[in-house]
């Protein structure tokens, strides 16, 4: 359903990535460690963007994100950027439920 957020986990993320041809969208700075490698994805199915550019995003750039899986350390920013552009966009986007210190662990990012 069109617009609808979600927040899922990393085998129903990577489903998604994988089945509707999108990316993970790392928010913030260059990780320290390899997130394709913590991900297990392919290095062309990770974006690294900043938040700001996503809060402030217009349509185009909406367009680019949709059916993206948006990730951050804990999912807080994440989620609240996936509603954000659900209810100015209407767009498909999930964020990565816990973050990827759900998948690495605390502060092993």
């Amino acid at each position: 359903m069109a617009g609808k957020e979600e927040e899922v986990g990393i085998e129903e993320a990577r489903r998604i990535v994988n089945q509707k041809n999108s990316k993970f969208v790392w928010l913030g700075d260059m990780p320290r460690i390899d997130m394709t490698e913590a991900l297990e994805i392919d290095k062309e199915k990770f974006e690294i963007m900043n938040p700001n550019d996503i809060y402030y995003a217009d349509r185009d750039l909406a367009e680019k994100l949709s059916n993206n899986v948006l990730v951050c350390p804990h999912g807080n920013t994440s989620l609240f950027l996936a509603q954000h552009l659900i209810e100015e966009f209407g767009i498909d986007v999930y964020s990565l439920h816990g973050g990827i210190s759900a998948i690495v662990g605390e502060g092993n990012y």
